[in-house]
């Protein structure tokens, strides 16, 4: 009973491992949309995951249905909001209809935090060809008067296995942003490859061709984890007491590969 225990922990940790790497079985709608001139408008099916009630004592059943979620259609209406400019839009019979316009100037921030945040995703550089821009940026709407908190546009996909005591699992995790710009301009990003214990972050080149205006950033990531589960399970109480050791590939060797670029391809709007 204590080493089930144990296993039904360690199924836990094994799928944050999968949440930090930042296409399920439905096709997954499209706004088409890189750039939308000086007002964004966000419409579409809302989805929610599907609770599929499997136990933990069935744990390839139970990640799976975790790291690689089954959506069904939202039917119910709700309010959404983007906290920061006070923009508020519905979820009405489960489509969303959210519009802003250019963002006040006291909502403006200069661009260079943004591309500090970049390479601390583990780019390289991430470097803008011009000065003197100006962004705003939604990474999801909050939500009020619901068990949901969030409304995000993503995808997420995976698939976990256990077998001969080992156990190997993947992810693949697409996350949309909107970003406010007040000039054209052409982000280039320089890929890396960079060692934190066990697990490998690669990130790859790219350039982002901001139109002035409302334009879309999807962040892609794709991410491997194998190792020993008995191993892990003799190291859950360390993991428990001290979670870095997750960060550092200490379930197993793990690898993550990152990337950038301007589209919403693949993605559904989804309610956390």
């Amino acid at each position: 009973m204590k080493t089930f225990k144990k296993l039904a922990g360690i199924i836990a940790v094994i799928t944050i491992i999968g949440l930090i790497f930042l296409s399920c079985e439905e096709e997954a709608d499209s706004l088409g949309n890189t750039s939308f001139g000086k007002t964004l408008k966000l419409s579409g099916q809302v989805n929610v995951v599907k609770d599929e009630n499997i136990p933990v004592s069935e744990p390839e059943k139970y990640v799976n249905s975790i790291i690689n979620p089954k959506y069904e259609k939202f039917k119910d209406t709700l309010n959404v909001i983007d906290i920061r400019s006070g923009t508020t839009g519905e979820i009405k019979a489960g489509i969303l209809n959210f519009r802003m316009e250019t963002p006040a100037d006291d909502l403006l921030d200069p661009i260079d935090p943004y591309l500090n945040q970049l390479t601390n995703q583990g780019f390289k550089e991430a470097k803008a060809n011009k000065e003197g821009v100006y962004c705003y940026i939604i990474p999801f709407l909050n939500v009020s008067g619901s068990e949901y908190k969030t409304l995000i546009r993503a995808n997420q996909s995976g698939k976990f296995e256990i077998k001969n005591f080992n156990f190997s699992g993947t992810l693949n995790m697409d996350e949309i942003s909107y970003i406010y710009v007040t000039d054209s301009v052409k982000i280039t990003l320089t890929g890396d490859e960079n060692q934190l214990g066990d697990m490998t972050i690669k990130t790859k080149n790219g350039n982002l061709s901001l139109q002035n205006g409302w334009n879309t950033i999807k962040i892609s990531s794709s991410g491997s984890s194998s190792g020993s589960i008995i191993d892990a399970i003799n190291k859950l109480d360390e993991i428990m007491s001290n979670p870095e050791i997750i960060m550092k590939g200490g379930l197993g060797k793990s690898t993550a590969t990152v990337s950038v670029s301007t589209d919403d391809a693949g993605t559904k709007w989804i309610l956390k």
